[in-house]
């Protein structure tokens, strides 16, 4: 009767860690609005080495680190005129933060989990992907 007794608390205790950990994993997770917050602040602070390293979802196909450095430096070379960075920050900043639909992506890349996120902005859309490690990210 000990040993079931020990068993039975044994498999409770063990749900209860899943259960736990689960909901750490949640809570780990980040929602839509705040991956585009995050991305939006990436971009007021010109920081496209973090921009490109933990949100753009198609990093993957970089071979090397070299590959990446040129991403990187292709991005801000894009957006080193003033006038330039200020209209892609506009225009993220124009994105209804309320107005998102999640959704699964048709085929996600391998750096995502499927589930894709879309914003209403002005008549066009803006999607994001949740990727493996939680965070939302894009596509170029």
């Amino acid at each position: 009767m000990v040993k079931r007794l020990l068993a039975n608390l044994t498999a409770v205790l063990m749900l209860v860690a899943c259960d736990n950990s689960q909901q750490e994993e949640r809570d780990t997770q980040e929602t839509p609005q705040e991956g585009l917050a995050a991305i939006i602040a990436l971009y007021n602070a010109r920081d496209f080495e973090t921009l490109i390293h933990e949100r753009y979802t198609e990093l993957y196909k970089a071979e090397n680190e070299g590959q990446v450095a040129l991403v990187i430096a292709r991005h801000a070379e894009r957006l080193s005129d003033e006038y330039t960075l200020a209209r892609a920050i506009d225009l993220l900043e124009s994105i209804d933060p309320d107005s998102v639909v999640l959704s699964g992506a048709a085929i996600p890349l391998p750096s995502e989990t499927g589930e894709m996120a879309t914003f209403s902005m002005g008549d066009q859309e803006y999607r994001l992907y949740r990727q493996l490690d939680g965070k939302w990210g894009f596509h170029m």
